[in-house]
Parts: structure tokens; sequence; C-alpha cells
């Protein structure tokens, strides 16, 4: 198995080589103390981790032994926060190690689930690995939780098998299967893969329809800019289903309606979609209470919403989700649309 570190990107993140540009956010990030507490390793000076990178950068295209490792940018300050690291691969298994890192001064912000989720994705859908393992210190509550809600099984522990600071810690065995990921749902902010991959399903389905190209081009944009998120819902490989949220007045949906959105507290959920031989099993009831709790975690108090007034069984279902008090009424491509709203 051969792996290539190529640049990935997702709605906040670029993943990517790292560099020797990198120097000055590689020390910071690394000379944290805390970051060591449950890792086996100590802060180090400027001088040894400078060689550290060197090496690193350099062993990129050494054929024996890679440096396999990708470096989280956060697009909004171009800064390396953290990186994410493949090791022991053992490819007469199919299967590796993966390990990560996040700048102390970024922990707590989403960063290490969209970086390892866009990664995971990525090792399963190019190479044959049928394993990921991660090995986790005790008391590392915070990538514990992350390695579960990524769909690792705690499989054992090995009991004080690490001394850190005069004390014996256990280390606790998480496993990935390529089966689990490919058969279990997830729901999650969509990559750009992803969006490439639900709007050429879009416009496949709509052939002839030269809008459906105009709002793939238009909705990859507002995500990339912070202007709206996508979430979808994850069948293995595949993203099957989707919705977005509307946070920018400037998105041509709602643009002079602020009643729809107003870029402070109201925002405007729309382009619900579902992959047929999925539907009715609960998947848009899932990424309805994702982006709620996202678009209420942003400061949003009030998410619209607009239905066709002929598709009464859609209406039923947002009725159901809560929105049920109506805001008004337009006539947009010769179709009667009705907008409700509801107080997250």
């Amino acid at each position: 198995m051969n792996f290539q570190i190529n640049k990935l990107e997702t709605q906040n993140l670029i993943l990517r080589k790292l560099t020797m540009q990198d120097l000055s956010d590689y020390i910071e990030f690394r000379q944290n103390e805390q970051l060591h507490k449950f890792l086996p390793t100590v802060p180090k000076s400027n001088s040894e981790y400078q060689t550290s990178l060197k090496t690193r950068v350099e062993n990129y295209n050494n054929l024996k032994n890679p440096t396999l490792t990708w470096g989280i940018e956060l697009k909004s300050e171009h800064k390396l926060v953290g990186s994410v690291t493949i090791e022991d691969v053992l490819s007469e298994h199919k299967l590796c190690e993966i390990g990560w890192a996040v700048n102390v001064n970024y922990q707590g912000k989403g960063i290490a689930t969209e970086a390892l989720t866009e990664i995971i994705s990525y090792i399963f859908s190019n190479s044959k690995v049928n394993r990921i393992q991660a090995f986790i210190w005790q008391g590392n509550s915070a990538s514990i939780k992350l390695a579960k809600k990524l769909g690792f099984k705690h499989e054992g522990t090995d009991r004080k098998a690490r001394l850190k600071n005069g004390q014996f810690l256990d280390v606790l065995n998480f496993g990935l299967l390529r089966s689990e990921w490919e058969t279990n749902f997830s729901y999650r902010i969509a990559t750009m893969q992803d969006l490439e991959t639900i709007w050429d399903k879009d416009i496949s389905r709509n052939l002839g329809d030269d809008r459906w190209a105009r709002w793939k081009k238009q909705y990859i944009n507002y995500n990339q800019t912070g202007m709206a998120t996508t979430f979808v819902a994850v069948n293995g490989f595949e993203p099957v289903g989707q919705i977005t949220v509307l946070f920018s007045p400037e998105c041509s949906a709602v643009k002079n309606r602020p009643y729809l959105c107003d870029g402070k507290t109201i925002a405007n959920m729309n382009a619900f979609r579902i992959d047929k031989q999925f539907e009715g099993q609960g998947h848009i009831s899932k990424l309805v209470k994702l982006a709620e709790a996202y678009a209420k975690e942003k400061g949003f108090n009030t998410l619209t919403i607009g239905c066709e007034a002929q598709e009464t069984r859609n209406l039923a279902i947002y009725l159901h989700f809560g929105y049920t008090k109506f805001v008004t009424s337009l006539t947009e491509d010769n179709e009667l649309i009705l907008y409700y709203e509801k107080q997250l």
C-alpha cells in the first residue's frame, strides 16, 4: 500500500504536506508542554524542531520511509494548527495506525474532527486498508470521545503500558474496520469532495436544466467562503443526502429577504435531498438536528424553511420538525413557495 499525502480540502481546513514555511507555527504548537501530556514526548528547543521539520519535509520523497503526515492549515488564518500522521503501515495485513495533534490554543473547535473525517475517508477510498487503529493514553478523554465519534471501537487496554512523569498509564486500543465504515451512516459537515458528488448527482438527475450547474457553483462557493454550510448523510464512501444552511443574506436565495436570513439571528435552511432508496429512514431528521445545533452554536436563534405549496408531504414533514410559524409566501420560478420558521 503506497500512501500519497495529497492535498485535501474541507470547509475550514487545508490538509497538505508540511513545508519549512510552517516552522514558526510548527514550533508554536509542538513546544506547548500541555500538548505532550498524553504523548511519549517532551517539548524540544527551536533548533531541534527546525531539524525535525526539515527531516519530515525532505522525507516526503523518500521511497523507503516517506513522511506520512498531513499538516492541518486553518483557512481563516492561513496557519498551521496541527497534524495527522499515518504510522506502522503493514501492507501484508492491510492496516495502519493513525495519530493526531492540534495546537492547544485551537482545541475544542472541531478541527480534529473535520481533519480526521476527511483523511479517514481518503484512506479507505484510495487504498486497500482494511483496518485503521489508534492508541490513546489513559486520561485523554477528548481523543477517546473523538475516536468513538468517528466510529472507532474500543477493543482492549494495555494496562500500565506507558511511563510518564513517574506514573504508569494504560493505553486504550481503538480500531475502525472498512466494513464498519462502509455500512454505517454518519452525519457531518460536507467536504469539498462531498459537495462535488452530491451536486453532480443532482445535475445528472436533471439533465437539460442548466440551473443545477449554476447552483452547484454557487453552493460550493458559499461553503468555501463561510456564507453557508452543507451537512451530508454519508453511507460508507458516498454522501446520499444533504441539507444546507444559508448564514449570509448575500446568498441569492435569500438576498433582500431579511425575514428569511439577516446574517445575525435568522438563517435559512434549504436544499433538502436524500437518495430515493434511503427515504423514510430518518436521515433527513438527523441532518435537521445537526444543522439546527450548528446554527444555534453560531449564535442564530431562528431558522426559516421554504416548501412548494403543492408538496404537501414535505410540508407535513417540516411542520413535524417544528417549523410551524408561517412567515410569508413567494412565487419563485412559477412555483408558490410557503415559508415557515422555528425558534431554536
